[in-house]
């Protein structure tokens, strides 16, 4: 199944007050609501187009249909930059966000405001039924490894068009998997999902994942999405 784009330690001795772990009881969102841009945090809902083209938000679990449209809502807790990824099934990665189609596509967020992925466009779901796998990385500075995936997938087209060879694509996906597995392992990560009986509309079946150790210079979370035919 593929999503298709229209647009293209001593401190471990130490009490967990004394080194600012964050008590278990205290669910993602709060933290992401709570933590006054201290930890950081990512929010994302899943936008559905209805029948009449709006977008509704869809809950984390929902199972999407052949032809359907679907964007990405993703806010932050603190200013940092943005990507979304895609793995694909042979390995290789599609960055959504920011536009790898378009040079110097801003991908730094502030706080509070929601980023839509894609920008003006959508995604919708072919025939092919699976799951797809999406990577969003929030950072405090630009990811050297993700910048030059940009550059990769930019440089791509030309050099399988001039016939050459790109030996640097096959090291950079195995270490760009290193990394997000390697992330996505991490023990400070915490997620908590929001339903569609929130009083508050943004609030609506949302997905919260907040990275709990201050330190940390990134937080990945993972989407996946469930399509059937």
């Amino acid at each position: 199944m593929r999503l298709q784009a229209l647009l293209v330690a001593s401190l471990a001795l130490l009490p967990a007050a004394a080194r600012g772990a964050q008590p278990e009881n205290v669910s993602a969102r709060d933290l992401y609501l709570q933590s006054s841009g201290t930890l950081l945090g990512i929010k994302c809902r899943l936008l559905l187009r209805d029948g009449s083209g709006r977008f509704v938000a869809a809950g984390p679990d929902s199972v999407f249909h052949t032809s359907q449209h679907i964007r990405l809502e993703v806010e932050t807790n603190v200013p940092g930059f943005l990507y979304v990824l895609q793995q694909g099934s042979d390995t290789t990665w599609q960055v959504l966000f920011p536009s790898a189609e378009i040079r110097d596509n801003n991908n730094r967020v502030a706080p509070a405001k929601a980023v839509m992925v894609p920008r003006t466009e959508d995604f919708f779901f072919d025939e092919v039924a699976g799951k797809e796998h999406l990577f969003l990385v929030l950072a405090r500075a630009p990811e050297p490894d993700l910048e030059r995936l940009l550059e990769l997938v930019r440089s791509r087209a030309a050099n399988q068009a001039a016939g050459r060879q790109d030996d640097a694509a096959p090291s950079l996906y195995k270490s760009l998997s290193v990394k997000m597995t390697g992330d996505l392992a991490s023990r400070n990560l915490r997620t908590s999902k929001t339903g569609d009986q929130e009083t508050d509309p943004l609030a609506q079946n949302a997905i919260y994942v907040v990275n709990t150790e201050r330190s940390e210079a990134r937080v990945v979370s993972e989407v996946v999405l469930t399509h059937e035919r």
